[in-house]
């Protein structure tokens, strides 16, 4: 019989047959039946052989084309070679598994894996591999058919249609990295109306499934019966007894001549959702890779008026085109309206925003793209075809930006060629005399031979690295980008390897002088725009998105469309590279979600300060909310007049300020932890002086730039401002405590919470913290009556007969505890770590660093420059940090011009 084991025995050493019946096994008045589809190559899998074919130059993009229900990879024949000879691009089909000359494996029972869902006893236990037919199941086929094709990390287009569309979104869903862009033709997932017969499948099918080969009938299937049944189908009407015969025969062969497709039928149509993916497209959606979807204008099975805009509204970067004329299978129906606009989608840069993106064919540019293979360009030539040209959509920018962009380039990087001489990258010694950033440090380079050092440079340097001197108001820090470890910390950020976003450096890069950033380009293109991308996105949280080039995301999308124009390779090299498109889809939301930000609804905001001796004029050159309320508790006997000129500069910046007298009593000094607790109760109970907690409540001491960034205060405080903050607690000190569990510790954490402390407690130091009202209501008031009754009365100090020798300061050991009072597990999570803050919060670093958070702010006035205007002021009537920004200016300037300005201040500054 021709027809029985088809190609399945043409395979290659130790792959599993396609499983068909024996002659005998065949019903007598089919065997004649031919198989009816043509041989192509076979790879042997877990599951059986599976049947593809490669058509296009080895050296092509990939694309891998899935089929529909009941179909086979024939249905994309006429795509594949259109995209091979037009596009260069080397095409994969395949037959999915229970399809064409694929295996269909025995049906899995118990897909579960648990014996209790199945209805048949010891279908657990049944021996050989079966197959789930699931989404996942085919998904995972796929992997297998591309890693036996030795393409088990290269990153992939995917054409789908109707089940194939499914099966490709899983497939993106669980190997998001591998997919470039993404076409499906109806994707299935999304029918209006469920059959009746759906609800019996779901019913029955433990029974249904395992008998589905025994109970099918040969009459039903006899030949004229077979088109008598077509030819009362107006659909149908139209066809010739050739196709009828051809369809006859699939049918046939698949049901009579090789086993399980009719189980796996079934089976697929169980357990496949065919009426709300709507989660998995949501998840796939997000990723900003460009996506197509095709629909017939007359689906009646997916409407494209519902069903298509809906599925388009899942995508973050996507088009939705609609064919004229066309049925659910629009790519048999319009194959000239469909299959070049798919070659016209994929030529399209990966960074296309679709958005921008019209009819597709009507953006053709109509120069000729040079064909991809030598091959290609003779079956071009022989059938005397017109190339495919190539999209003018160059990536998501705005036209007018490389304009822009090329008038902010100085004129040597305007050139096609990106890279400067060898000569001029050496390392250029940093100056201390002001704000420097040496030249990149790529002195390792020098050992590449001259004649080889082109390929070193591909993408980014191989041994890039950015050295940094950067002199402010706390004197000269030294600092590092190393381009590997920067790229390997985007890449575990965005792929969710690893929740610690690269912040510090992200800020560096953007800070740096233009010119030098443009050096920065050109050595490493992908570092400087990923950094940028990264930046962008934290700097929406807390500022609206600027209208000039100083926005983080513009700048970006310039260095972008500049390198694409000058140089397509190294543009596309780059995103290979480095998470350019990811770091672009997250700042794009994150610009959106900026700009249609409510500015009016704001939250309140009380910024309590637990005050004794030193001074709060640091508050002055904070953007302090404006609608927030200032409430500062006096722990310490102040001179008269004192507390008022340190509050002065805070007039008419902020709604109110309070001045609540809190002196200690006896012989504990109760410390912020009295002035803390006081605050919380009395606007638990809507008590004087406060009668009311507000949105959020900022708790710090007055000695706080001690014990923190004030330019991370300064985000937190502007984006109360804009009403983008949102998180229930955030510890805003800049140095981590070890995480303990001494005797001491464990001795008031049973005194507070009644119970022993298990395990240890870490957080931040010295009790600097942001705290929602709907976290401290969420509080047991006991807790928080405990905490304050132990403080007042010292009981686990060492001097009360306790375990802590704290002297008579109890609030000194309550810095390890104030998270967990407030809610927060025992084990604070690490600020750059913890998934549940924005990104813009999750700044790490202790006293040992100090990046240039200040990159955040770009609208911060510069203190130097304020301090220096009036160069008479003295120190004492100037902010402390600007006082010592005038005095730090004084050294840094030449000797006699140091005499000058130094004459004007206090020798107490002089000396400082």
């Amino acid at each position: 019989m021709g027809a029985s084991l088809g190609t399945s025995e043409v395979r290659p050493d130790g792959a599993r047959a396609m499983r068909c019946r024996s002659e005998r096994q065949v019903p007598r008045c089919f065997r004649e039946v031919q198989c009816p589809y043509p041989q192509a190559q076979v790879v042997g899998s877990t599951f059986g052989a599976i049947n593809y074919s490669w058509l296009g130059p080895e050296n092509g993009e990939v694309v891998v084309c899935f089929h529909g229900l009941n179909g086979t990879r024939m249905l994309f024949q006429d795509t594949a070679v259109y995209l091979a000879r037009h596009g260069g691009f080397r095409v994969l089909t395949f037959d999915l598994y229970g399809h064409g000359l694929s295996n269909a494996p025995p049906v899995d029972l118990c897909p579960s894996g648990a014996c209790s869902s199945c209805c048949l006893p010891g279908c657990c236990s049944m021996s050989g591999a079966r197959g789930r037919y699931d989404l996942g199941f085919f998904a995972e086929q796929t992997a297998d058919l591309l890693h036996a094709l030795g393409l088990g990390e290269s990153r992939v287009n995917l054409v789908g249609f109707s089940l194939g569309g499914a099966v490709a979104m899983a497939f993106a869903h669980r190997y998001p990295r591998r997919v470039r862009r993404m076409v499906a033709i109806s994707p299935a997932g999304f029918v209006p109306k469920v059959p009746k017969l759906y609800y019996l499948l779901r019913a029955c099918w433990c029974c249904l499934i395992p008998l589905a080969p025994h109970v099918l009938c040969t009459c039903w299937y006899r030949k004229d019966r077979f088109e008598r049944s077509l030819r009362g189908d107006p659909q149908a009407q139209a066809m010739n007894q050739e196709a009828i015969t051809n369809l006859w025969s699939r049918f046939v062969w698949q049901l009579f001549v090789k086993r399980g497709v009719a189980s796996a039928t079934l089976a697929i149509c169980d357990r496949v959702n065919w009426f709300n993916l709507a989660n998995l497209y949501r998840e796939v959606g997000r990723h900003p890779r460009p996506t197509l979807l095709v629909w017939g204008e007359r689906d009646n099975l997916n409407p494209p008026a519902t069903v298509g805009q809906k599925v388009a509204s899942f995508f973050s970067n996507v088009k939705l085109l609609v064919i004229p004329q066309a049925g659910h299978i629009a790519l048999c129906d319009k194959p000239a309206e469909v299959i070049p606009r798919i070659l016209g989608f994929l030529l399209l840069p990966e960074s296309t925003s679709m958005a921008s993106v019209g009819e597709l064919l009507s953006t053709l540019s109509t120069r000729p793209r040079p064909p991809a293979h030598a091959e290609a360009a003779e079956l071009q030539r022989k059938e005397g075809r017109a190339e495919m040209p190539v999209p003018m959509i160059l990536g998501n920018t705005d036209p007018c930006m490389a304009e822009e962009m090329r008038r902010e380039i100085p004129p040597e990087l305007q050139a096609r060629e990106l890279r400067r001489p060898a000569e001029q990258r050496r390392p250029v010694e940093a100056s201390k005399s002001a704000v420097r950033w040496s030249r990149p440090d790529i002195s390792s380079s020098e050992e590449v031979p001259q004649e080889d050092r082109r390929e070193s440079e591909k993408g980014c340097h191989w041994t890039a690295r950015l050295k940094m001197e950067m002199c402010g108001q706390d004197g000269c820090h030294e600092s590092e980008i190393l381009a590997f470890d920067f790229q390997r910390r985007l890449w575990d950020f965005y792929e969710g390897k690893s929740s610690a976003p690269p912040l510090e450096e992200a800020s560096l890069i953007k800070s740096m002088p233009f010119d030098e950033l443009h050096g920065a380009f050109q050595l490493c293109p992908g570092m400087v725009v990923s950094g940028l991308l990264l930046f962008a996105e934290a700097h929406y949280f807390a500022f609206p998105p600027p209208a000039d080039s100083r926005d983080p995301l513009h700048m970006a999308k310039s260095y972008m469309q500049f390198l694409l124009n000058s140089d397509r390779e190294e543009f596309e090299t780059m995103t290979e590279m480095w998470p350019v498109l990811e770091g672009q889809h997250r700042a794009e939301l994150a610009r959106a979600e900026a700009t249609s930000r409510d500015s009016s609804e704001v939250p309140s905001v009380d910024i309590v300060i637990a005050r004794c001796s030193t001074t709060l004029r640091w508050l002055w050159s904070l953007p302090l909310p404006p609608q927030a309320r200032v409430v500062v508790y006096s722990k310490c006997e102040e001179r008269d007049g004192n507390l008022e000129r340190q509050l002065e500069g805070l007039v008419g910046r902020v709604a109110q300020i309070l001045v609540v007298p809190m002196q200690d009593e006896g012989k504990w000094m109760t410390g912020e932890c009295t002035a803390y607790l006081r605050h919380i109760l009395n606007g638990l109970a809507d008590a004087a002086p406060i009668n009311s907690l507000a949105d959020y409540t900022v708790f710090i001491h007055d000695d706080a730039p001690r014990h923190l960034k004030p330019d991370f205060l300064s985000i937190i405080f502007r984006s109360l401002t804009h009403g983008s903050y949102t998180a229930d607690y955030l510890n805003i000190a800049h140095e981590r405590y070890v995480s303990a569990s001494t005797p001491c510790l464990r001795s008031l954490y049973k005194l507070v919470f009644g119970e022993e402390l298990q395990g240890r407690l870490s957080t931040y130091c010295c009790g600097h913290f942001i705290v929602s009202s709907k976290r401290i209501r969420s509080v047991p008031p006991e807790r928080l009556e405990n905490l304050l009754s132990a403080v007042q009365q010292g009981a686990y100090t060492a001097l009360a007969g306790g375990l802590c020798e704290v002297a008579n300061m109890p609030c000194y050991v309550v810095e390890y505890l104030w998270h967990a009072v407030l809610g927060e597990p025992g084990l604070l999570p690490w600020r750059s770590e913890d998934t549940r803050l924005p990104l813009a919060l999750r700044f790490e670093g202790g006293r040992d660093t100090r990046p240039h958070f200040s990159a955040l702010d770009a609208t911060s006035p510069d203190l130097r420059s304020i301090c220096l205007s009036k160069p008479q002021a003295r120190c004492h009537e100037l902010p402390p940090s600007c006082a010592m920004s005038c005095c730090d200016e004084c050294l840094r300037t030449s000797l006699r011009e140091a005499y000058r300005l130094l004459s004007a201040f206090p020798p107490t500054c002089s000396r400082s």
